[in-house]
């Protein structure tokens, strides 16, 4: 660290590693695994989220962002740069 640097910020990036793979997952496949889950227990069951893909202009699950409003990381590339 420069010697004139009066703040330091600890934190971590939020890992990258394995996003490939929640990409190359079809939204079927997630929609499938909520499905048993919410008919177990709806209370503590997970609902993916349906958003609009824009390069498709159709439904998708989203996968990434904050609360998965982003369906693939390219779309999540265009939204970070």
């Amino acid at each position: 660290m420069p010697s004139e640097a009066n703040v330091v910020a600890r934190r971590r990036s939020t890992t990258i590693l394995g996003l490939g793979l929640v990409d190359a997952v079809a939204d079927a496949t997630w929609l499938a695994i909520a499905r048993p889950e919410a008919s177990a227990d709806a209370a503590s069951a997970g609902r993916p989220n349906i958003v609009l893909n824009l390069a498709t202009r159709e439904a998708a699950v989203g996968k990434f962002g904050w609360k998965a409003q982003v369906p693939t990381l390219v779309r999540l590339a265009v939204c970070i740069a």
